[in-house]
């Protein structure tokens, strides 16, 4: 029998740090079906952000169905755990820790008294502030944790031989920092003297 040798490497890596359920399964439906129409010749992998459930490269098309199926959202971790009042996203966040931005840091505010009427106003500033600057802190661990893997990937596919793709599947992240802006740039210019291919897809687009 005879073996076909490969010609092509797909990376599939997906954004489990910041993809959320609804997300995922219509992303998973849509490797499946890009899986189904990859050559025998070709090797595909299955990475995540987080690092959690990896497949390595392989023409085995149950590893790769397997890998997919026990993909799951790991979300960054909130500072005080449960339920979070206020309940800030990493751009909020951003807004009221690195950008002095008024109208979050209210927003914010108001959400406090809410759900603690008898807090006093200065107070629910000073809670405000705290866990936009915990949640940014966290954001931005992600982010270069993301990054991280990126760059492990483009450095391991750029030794390969024949046509090297890295497809990441992600709904996006903030690069709010200069050094992950860099790091970025650095990235993408690696991969691009690699010849190495990078793809991105919306995963709250893949409908």
């Amino acid at each position: 029998k005879s073996v076909a040798l490969p010609e092509r490497y797909v990376a599939y890596v997906f954004d489990d740090l910041h993809i959320d359920f609804g997300d995922l399964i219509q992303v998973r439906k849509a490797a499946q079906r890009h899986l189904s129409t990859l050559a025998a010749s070709d090797r595909a992998a299955i990475f995540s952000t987080s690092g959690q459930g990896n497949q390595d490269f392989t023409d085995d098309r149950d590893k790769l169905q397997q890998a997919l199926a026990k993909l799951m959202p790991r979300p960054m971790q909130t500072p005080r755990g449960g339920l979070q009042c206020p309940d800030l996203s990493y751009y909020q966040a951003d807004l009221i820790a690195n950008k002095n931005d008024q109208q979050a840091l209210n927003a914010a505010v108001a959400e406090i008294t809410t759900c603690q009427p008898q807090m006093p106003t200065s107070a629910a500033q000073t809670l405000a502030t705290t866990t936009a600057w915990q949640i940014v802190n966290i954001g931005q661990h992600d982010t270069l944790l993301a990054l991280g893997v990126l760059e492990d990937l483009v450095r391991r596919i750029s030794a390969m031989p024949g046509q090297r793709t890295m497809v990441l599947i992600s709904p996006g992240f903030l690069t709010v920092d200069t050094l992950a802006l860099e790091r970025i740039t650095d990235l993408l210019n690696r991969a691009t003297r690699a010849n190495v291919i990078i793809s991105s897809l919306d995963a709250r687009g893949l409908y």
